[in-house]
């Protein structure tokens, strides 16, 4: 994971977006001993979301924080920013206005959308699109859950995003792999030799 201390997790609904947060957690926790780590529940009220941060944060030994505003936001920033490896799950709603805010309050922040493997493209465009959101990185869940992966090759593939990490695997605890430059030819060799053994079986 990129040693920065302060990256921003968007994405849909059911993207995988907590579940990646709690991956990344566990990885920059073995990466880097001489910070915290910080996950942040920002603004989200839907139902077993703040769970969900407590029970990543015990996984990966991080400390967790409830913020519901971006006054509170800045004065756990101005409390904990340079103790900590902060890491900011959002609701996903108003992500765009949220982004601007918190860059301004978090000035090095880094903002990361997560899109699953098996994402339909229009989902996908509708944060992609977006003229003002200006995305560090892309990162990719659920990779081993998904047999023909054409909608997600052809929205990254037609996008600017750098892809930055996967997951493959259903367990938490897993960390999540680094994407090289051929992810996209490994990944389009792979779907193709299996039209290409189904074909022959």
């Amino acid at each position: 994971a990129d040693s920065s201390q302060a990256h921003l997790i968007a994405g849909n609904p059911g993207s995988g977006k907590s579940t990646m947060i709690a991956r990344v957690a566990t990885q920059l926790a073995t990466a880097d001993s001489s910070r915290k780590i910080a996950l942040i529940s920002f603004n989200d009220d839907r139902i077993g979301a703040w769970q969900a941060t407590q029970i990543a944060g015990a996984g990966a030994g991080a400390d967790t924080y409830r913020v519901t505003s971006f006054k509170q936001l800045h004065t756990l920033y101005k409390a904990i920013g340079d103790s900590h490896h902060l890491l900011i799950d959002t609701a996903g709603a108003g992500i765009q206005r949220e982004i601007r805010c918190i860059t301004k309050i978090i000035p090095e922040l880094k903002s990361h959308l997560v899109l699953a493997a098996d994402t339909n493209e229009t989902s996908a465009l509708n944060l992609l699109a977006q003229p003002h959101l200006h995305w560090t990185s892309c990162m990719v869940s659920r990779l081993d859950g998904v047999d023909y992966p054409w909608a997600i090759i052809s929205i990254l593939a037609n996008s600017n995003i750098p892809v930055s990490l996967g997951s493959y695997c259903a367990n938490v605890s897993s960390p999540p792999r680094a994407l090289s430059g051929d992810f996209f030819a490994r990944l389009i060799h792979k779907t193709a030799q299996g039209h290409v053994d189904s074909a022959l079986a």
